[in-house]
């Protein structure tokens, strides 16, 4: 942990976490979206299927590495 401790772009990114996600799962998918005036859809396609298909991506490495992994 000493080494990530002393690394500035990891305490960077641990410091603002919840900013680095608003932005890049909310509202960035929107305002983009919000060029071709579809802001809704923006938030909804792009924001919130991103966001479960990493979830379900994740969790599918999990499983698997369960299932057929070294124990």
């Amino acid at each position: 942990m000493k080494d990530l401790e002393e690394n500035d772009l990891v305490m960077f990114q641990k410091r603002h976490f919840g900013k680095i996600f608003l932005t890049s799962a909310i509202l960035q998918p929107t305002l983009i979206a919000s060029l071709w005036g579809d802001a809704f859809n923006g938030l909804y396609v792009a924001g919130a299927l991103a966001l479960m298909f990493t979830f379900q991506s994740t969790m599918c490495v999990n499983s698997l590495a369960h299932m057929w992994g070294e124990k």
